[in-house]
């Protein structure tokens, strides 16, 4: 909760309510999620390719349906919802040759992120599963809007103050 000059106390929840946020977020969320998704891997050259027909047979997860309970719609709208107010994330289920099997969403209010000594994201899931970043071989994508690399702006807390007049 972010205390303002108007008295209220203001939870992004509670913004939520408020039907130009609401509209604004969903609105941008469904849009990019509903947008063409290309895949690209670097040829022998280090040029970008884009990845097709069998090729792309290793990115079914981004097909219709990254995990057996949502489309790939509906993960995206998710996570760039996430990631419009502060940051995305998503949990990769890896399959046995260490390809990536599943895509989820996982609420940023379930995740604290840090770095270790040697300067890896780290994330410790539900106060107890530390986890590690996907970029290091582990399975959380952390996809932060605007600010840090280790978290995004806050457009809640910025806005508040408007926000809370509503």
């Amino acid at each position: 909760y972010w205390r303002q000059r108007s008295g209220a106390n203001l939870s992004e929840a509670e913004a939520l309510s408020l039907s130009p946020y609401y509209a604004s977020k969903t609105l941008i969320a469904s849009t990019i999620a509903s947008l063409p998704l290309h895949v690209l891997r670097d040829d022998a050259n280090g040029t970008p390719r884009r990845l097709r027909g069998a090729d792309a047979r290793d990115t079914k997860y981004l097909s219709a349906s990254p995990n057996p309970e949502q489309t790939r719609m509906t993960l995206f709208e998710r996570v760039i919802g996430d990631e419009v107010s502060k940051e995305g994330y998503f949990f990769v289920v890896k399959d046995g040759a260490g390809g990536i099997e599943e895509l989820w969403h996982i609420e940023r209010s379930r995740l604290q992120a840090g770095r270790t000594s040697d300067g890896t994201k780290v994330y410790l899931l539900d106060g107890d599963a530390a986890m590690i970043d996907y970029s290091a071989g582990g399975e959380i994508v952390h996809v932060p809007n605007w600010g840090t690399n280790m978290s995004g702006w806050d457009i809640v807390e910025g806005a508040s103050q408007a926000l809370s007049l509503g």
